[in-house]
């Protein structure tokens, strides 16, 4: 009769010997595995902990793939400007973006909700100039807030509106980093004509600063002086002054003149706006 084996005997695969009992390992080989065990814990630990430290700490290029992942934490700052701040840069709103990535934004007639006319004129280039224009006044000025201003003029570009698309210039292009200008910009949303561009900023400066500002700089069409300084800034009673941006390329400047002689002739016979031609403006680009 064949005597079975104990079932510990038994071989771990049919044909295979039996393995001899295996020795307790020593404390300092013991000692030693955990030792090991402990290093690859903590090589893959770091593994997992550098790649986030790295993102703090090493600025990636800027326009790589790792700079556009990042966009969203690095574009602004918590709006904080100083108590004492009293000088009002004025960012005149022209139109609204339409599309989802701005790349191109400066070129592109599809990137903005424009009307006929408006298109094949390098429009987009000359609001960029103007957003730009406006950061660098308030690049390094800890007195002074900048304020895009214009409203949701277009009923078609939906719940857009002109300040908000100049912000997003801002982000776009990097402005933000000429002389702490994030921490001191803002937007007002409501204006539907330049002189609610002042005169809503002027209250968006106090909202955000406790006070009015004693200095109003408005940064708009070079053509457009006269209807800011002459007619505007005196019936509002501010202290204005104009930066005057003139536009090139395609743009048409003879027709651009004969509609802002118009337009003067209208603010003249009643800065406020109150009845004719500038109020029926104002209801059209109120959606």
């Amino acid at each position: 009769m064949v005597q079975r084996r104990a079932s510990h005997d038994l071989p771990l695969h049919f044909g295979e010997p039996a393995s001899p009992t295996r020795r307790r390992a020593s404390p300092s080989r013991r000692a030693l595995g955990w030792l090991v065990r402990a290093c690859i814990g903590a090589l893959a630990l770091k593994g997992l902990v550098t790649p986030l430290s790295e993102e703090a700490e090493v600025a990636p290029i800027r326009n790589s793939k790792r700079y556009k992942q990042t966009l969203p934490q690095r574009r602004s700052a918590a709006l904080a400007p100083r108590k004492d701040a009293d000088h009002l840069v004025v960012v005149a709103g022209h139109a609204v973006t339409m599309a989802e990535s701005l790349e191109g934004v400066e070129e592109n007639d599809a990137s903005w909700y424009l009307l006929g006319y408006q298109r094949g004129r390098d429009l987009p280039r000359e609001f960029v100039k103007h957003a730009r224009r406006g950061a660098e006044l308030a690049a390094g000025r800890d007195d002074t807030l900048l304020v895009f201003s214009g409203g949701q003029t277009r009923r078609d570009a939906g719940p857009r509106s002109e300040a908000q698309s100049y912000w997003l210039l801002a982000e776009h292009f990097g402005w933000w980093g000429l002389g702490g200008v994030a921490a001191r910009a803002t937007t007002e949303e409501y204006a539907r004509d330049s002189l609610e561009n002042v005169l809503f900023a002027a209250c968006r400066f106090q909202e955000v600063v406790g006070r009015y500002p004693k200095r109003v700089t408005v940064v708009s069409y070079d053509f457009k002086r006269r209807r800011f300084v002459e007619l505007l800034g005196p019936a509002l009673h501010l202290p204005l002054e104009f930066v005057g941006v003139a536009p090139g390329g395609r743009f048409d400047a003879q027709s651009a003149a004969r509609g802002e002689a118009k337009a003067a002739e209208a603010f003249e016979r009643d800065p406020f706006g109150g009845d004719g031609e500038l109020a029926a403006k104002r209801t059209a680009r109120n959606p």
